[in-house]
């Protein structure tokens, strides 16, 4: 029914990905680099759609997936995601995303692509803006923290006329 179509439409995504990390064979050469980004993108958006469950409950509508097939699909996202050049992107997201699938993760499939060099994706620098208004919040919360009582301030100077 359904749930075949869905895990033999993942199935094939999954092979459209490894043909484009493929550098040589007949496809890989007569696919241009512009080509090879365009099914990469498309087989991960299918990817995404073909484990997403349908209908009102996950447990009935989403597919069934083997552990090998899980393996598979996990496999080659890992590799596509390790690949790329940047952590950032529609990509890299649609990676992300699918490697989360419940699906996969329910198969153990995502635990061993976890185990990639990129684990976890690095945190953007700090603009000296925003570096400067989180010292500023931190010091106003630890003045506000300390209470007036605890620390006696400065007496002001009297203004004197001359």
């Amino acid at each position: 029914g359904v749930a075949a179509l869905a895990v033999s439409f993942c199935r094939a995504c999954a092979e459209a990905l490894e043909s484009t990390l493929s550098t040589g064979g007949a496809d890989g050469a007569a696919m241009t680099a512009t080509q090879k980004q365009k099914l990469l993108r498309e087989a991960l958006r299918g990817l995404k759609a073909g484990l997403k469950p349908r209908g009102g409950r996950e447990d009935e509508s989403a597919p069934r997936l083997s552990k090998g097939t899980a393996a598979k699909i996990s496999s080659a996202v890992t590799r596509v995601r390790d690949s790329l050049p940047a952590r950032h992107g529609e990509v890299y997201q649609l990676c992300l995303h699918v490697l989360r699938s419940p699906r996969l993760v329910l198969n153990g499939a995502a635990a061993a692509g976890a185990q990639s060099p990129v684990s976890k994706p690095a945190k953007r620098a700090q603009s000296p803006v925003a570096k400067a208004a989180k010292r500023r919040k931190e010091q106003s919360h630890d003045s506000a923290s300390e209470g007036s009582a605890a620390k006696p301030g400065k007496p002001k100077a009297a203004k004197s006329k001359a």
